[in-house]
This record gives structure tokens, C-alpha cells and sequence, in this order.
């Protein structure tokens, strides 16, 4: 639907291109024609009301007339030049009645001619007048312009034409990744849906003795799932530029406390020793705590997950930035996987995917931050929290 928009927009931009090269070729012939002739009825008129005493000659026309005054039997004086002898020789082939005026090209100039015939007393030395305007200078600029516009339009059509395909592939690859993404949403709601179903069946039908462990297990999946749509309503938020931040003083030391704090019981259960360095006088950041304790937590919730034995939490300040580093002593972050850590759902070679480090690195660009991910020399993997110091 949304190419078939780009498309349109366009066609119509298209369209209104060549329909304005249309009606400019159309005007501009009109006016040509127009002005020529008007200027030729006023020299008729002129010369049929010369004898008159109250002559008005108008000296407001746009286009000059020209006057080829002949000796009788049609014949021109030798002093005219070339292209007025060539006009003569036409008339003498294609007389014209009185008053009529006609539009003819000779040699590529265009001209519109008359022809009138005058009273002796009025010209002694001639009675046939032949009047013309010569068009050629005008002709010769709407070809010119109509040259610019089809330039401008095969430019503007080869322009068009890539930027269709460059948005028609934006737009396929957004549709794959929305395609891929609630693919990747259904398949992280399945597995803990699975586990749910599979242990309450079995407590049902008594095949799971053990309730209270069956209960742990519901209980645990249940919380992946409620942090999984958790995370999805935060995303939509994102998305849709309704997340609000909170804007408040944030010791950072504080922070950092109170999310290890919440995750102990999951580095006792991984047997994770975590060892930080905390600044002596704690910074203080500008910002939305809540948004950046998840930011956090999404960080050790991932070291814990791939460290062997230990974690290392170091906190640098400066005076425009603060930095949080996280980094464990597992086997790091795959080469082919470091440029596309932070997309949304992105599968790494372990098979791994979700969207905590994409929303993270969301929320520290939200608060002016930015998120960096490299492999230590030890081989694990190392985040790094900037964000704009008090």
C-alpha cells in the first residue's frame, strides 16, 4: 500500500510536469500569434486611416511591425536585404487579399504577413505595402525552453524513477522486518505459553506429582512472559512518540545499587561474582529513572547471562559525560554479530534473540546518550553507557 503511494505521488508529480509543458507550448503559441496579428491589424488600420487628421497610434505594442513598401506589378527595390527579398518573392507566388493576414516560415525564420494596398496620394512611389512580423526570436525561445523542460523532465523521470525503487525497497524492507517481527513476538510468547500449558496439564492430570516445582515453573514463565509484553508496550510507546520521561536528578552510583540489588538472586543462582568500580563522589545525571534502571537492568540481565565466573562494572566521569561499562568474562560477542547487536529481535549465531539491548540502546538515545558494544582483550563482551553529566 505504501509503495503503491510512493508510486502515485509520483505519477502525479509526473504528470503535472509534462501537462505544464503542454499548456506552456499551447499559451506561448497563442500569445505569439495573438500579439502578431494585433500588432498587424493596428498597421492596417494605420495605414487605411492615414489620411484622417485625428490619427491615434497606439506605441504600446509588443511586437514590431515592419513595412516592405513595392513597385508596381509586386516587384521590391534593390536596396532590401535578402530576407526581405525573400519575403517579396513569396508574395509575389502566394498573393494575399487585403486585410489578410497569414503565419509562414522561409529559410527557419517564422513570419505573419499582410499585404494592403494604399491610395497613390497617400505613397506616391507605391501603392502595394507588405507588412511582417518576424516571430523567429520568440519561436526560437519556446524551443529553447521546451529543450530545459524535457532535460528537466528526463532528469526529473530518472530521478524518480531510482528514488521509486530506493523507497519501494525501504518500504519491502520495513514490511519484511514488521513480518519478521511479529514471527519473532509470536515465537517468544509461544515457548513460555508452551511451558504454562505443558505443566498445568500435567498437574491436571497428576502425571507432575511434584506441585510445587511445577508451580515455580509456571510462576517463571509467567514473569518472561509479562516482561516480554512489558517490553512490547514499551516499544509501541516508542514508536508512536508517546513515552513521556520523567526528568529528574539521578545518582548514578544509586542507580547502579539498586539494580544489582534487584538482581541478586539471579548472580546467586549463576554463581556470578560482580566486582565494580564506583566513583568516589557519585555523578549525577539528568534524567528518567525508571527508564534508566531498565536500561540497566537490560545490560546485567545479558552480562549474567553469557559470563562465565565474573562481571566488572566500572563508572567514569568527566565533565560533560558519564560512562557505565559492562563487561563479562564469556566468549564475547560474535564478529558477524557486532553490527547488529542493538536491532530489534535480532537472531546471533547462538541462537539467541529478544529486544532488550534495541530498547536500551533506545532509552540512552532518548537521554542524549549513546550505547557502544566491542569485545574486551579477554575475549568478553563490554557495553558502554555515555550519558550527559549533570
Amino acid at each position: 500500500m505504501k509503495r503503491q503511494i510512493v508510486l502515485g505521488i509520483l505519477s502525479l508529480l509526473f504528470l503535472a510536469l509534462v501537462s505544464f509543458i503542454i499548456v506552456f507550448n499551447f499559451a506561448m503559441t497563442n500569445f505569439i500569434e495573438h500579439e502578431a496579428k494585433k500588432a498587424l491589424q493596428e498597421e492596417i488600420i494605420f495605414f487605411q486611416t492615414a489620411t484622417d487628421e485625428d490619427i491615434d497610434i497606439e506605441e504600446t505594442r509588443s511586437m514590431q511591425v515592419n513595412t516592405l513598401f513595392l513597385e508596381e506589378d509586386m516587384l521590391s527595390f534593390p536596396y532590401y536585404t535578402e530576407r526581405e527579398k525573400r519575403l517579396i518573392q513569396y508574395m509575389q507566388q502566394q498573393p494575399l487579399l487585403d486585410d489578410d493576414i497569414i503565419s509562414t516560415t522561409i529559410h527557419g525564420e517564422k513570419f505573419y504577413l499582410a499585404q494592403i494596398t494604399v491610395a497613390q496620394d497617400l505613397i506616391p512611389t507605391s501603392e502595394n505595402i507588405v507588412l511582417y512580423v518576424n516571430v523567429s526570436a520568440l519561436t526560437t525561445l519556446a524551443k529553447t525552453l521546451n529543450i530545459i523542460f524535457l532535460t528537466v523532465l528526463i532528469i526529473f523521470t530518472a530521478l524518480a524513477i531510482l528514488v521509486g525503487i530506493y523507497l519501494g525497497k525501504k518500504i519491502e524492507n520495513a514490511e519484511e522486518k514488521t513480518q519478521q517481527f511479529f514471527q519473532n513476538i509470536s515465537h517468544e510468547l509461544q515457548t513460555p505459553i508452551m511451558a504454562i500449558q505443558g505443566y498445568a496439564e500435567g498437574i491436571e492430570t497428576d502425571i507432575l506429582p511434584n506441585h510445587p516445582q511445577a508451580a515455580q515453573v509456571i510462576m517463571k514463565e509467567s514473569q518472561n512472559m509479562s516482561e516480554l509484553i512489558e517490553e512490547l508496550l514499551f516499544l509501541a510507546k516508542l514508536n508512536s512518540g508517546q513515552l513521556q520521561l520523567n526528568q529528574e536528578r539521578v545518582d548514578v552510583n544509586e542507580l547502579v545499587f539498586d539494580v544489582l540489588r534487584s538482581l541478586e538472586w539471579l548472580t546467586k543462582k549463576n554463581n556470578i561474582h560482580i566486582r565494580m568500580n564506583a566513583a568516589i563522589k557519585s555523578p549525577v545525571i539528568i534524567g528518567d529513572e525508571k527508564q534508566l534502571y531498565k536500561a540497566l537492568s537490560n545490560l546485567l540481565r545479558n552480562a549474567l547471562t553469557y559470563a562465565y565466573h565474573q562481571i566488572f562494572i566500572d563508572i567514569q566521569t568527566s565533565i560533560q559525560h558519564v560512562q557505565i561499562i559492562v563487561s563479562d568474562d564469556g566468549d564475547g560477542i560474535a564478529a558477524k554479530d557486532l553490527p547488529h547487536i542493538f536491532e530489534r529481535f535480532y537472531k546471533g549465531a547462538k541462537g539467541n534473540m529478544g529486544i532488550g539491548l534495541a530498547l536500551t540502546k533506545e532509552i540512552v538515545e532518548l537521554h542524549n546518550g549513546e550505547l557502544l558494544a566491542k569485545n574486551t582483550k579477554s575475549g568478553g563482551a563490554s557495553f558502554t553507557m555515555i550519558l550527559p553529566a549533570s
